[in-house]
């Protein structure tokens, strides 16, 4: 979401993440959660995600958790994972908004000890059966194709994908959601 008083928006980057997982639910079946840990605001921001094509939405709000850290952010966020259970990709945009460190998603890899996959620019291939993904990786100096077990944590840039808008059904489903914080 963008700062406090201006208008709630998704983070650019993670519509790129949602849509990238929303394309493997839609590929290889599967279910997508997005998550925030933010201000109770943010549903705002969840239920975009709902109406593009998300299954669930959870919440993770506390005003102790305010002004967070990368490192305690992925802490929380790895709770919420680990309390959720079964995964085989989480995806999240190149950074957030806000501090544009890029270090959250690497230290959630970290903290659950599972590979993780920067600046994907394509997904080659992705096999939930054989538990293995080959993406293409975007620097600044070409591009890199890497392989990965699963599960995995993956980083995308916007050359993945072209987000989609929310259609009227979706809206109208994300409309009457309740999101569990």
């Amino acid at each position: 979401l963008t700062a406090e008083g201006g208008p709630r928006i998704v983070n650019p980057w993670d519509e790129y993440a949602l849509e990238t997982a929303i394309q493997l639910k839609e590929g290889h079946s599967g279910k997508v959660t997005v998550m925030c840990m933010g201000k109770p605001e943010a549903t705002e921001a969840l239920k975009i995600g709902l109406a593009m094509g998300a299954d669930d939405a959870i919440l993770i709000s506390d005003s102790a958790l305010e002004d967070s850290d990368s490192l305690t952010t992925a802490r929380v966020l790895v709770a919420a994972i680990n309390k959720i259970g079964d995964y085989d990709i989480i995806v999240a945009g190149r950074s957030a908004i806000d501090g544009n460190s890029a270090a959250t998603a690497v230290q959630v890899a970290a903290l659950l000890c599972i590979p993780q996959i920067s600046y994907v620019a394509e997904l080659k291939t992705v096999d939930p059966a054989e538990r293995f993904i080959t993406a293409v990786r975007l620097l600044e100096e070409g591009r890199e194709t890497v392989s990965s077990k699963l599960p995995a944590v993956i980083t995308v840039v916007k050359e993945i994908n072209e987000p989609r808008y929310p259609n009227f059904i979706g809206i109208r489903r994300a409309a009457r959601a309740t999101i569990p914080t």
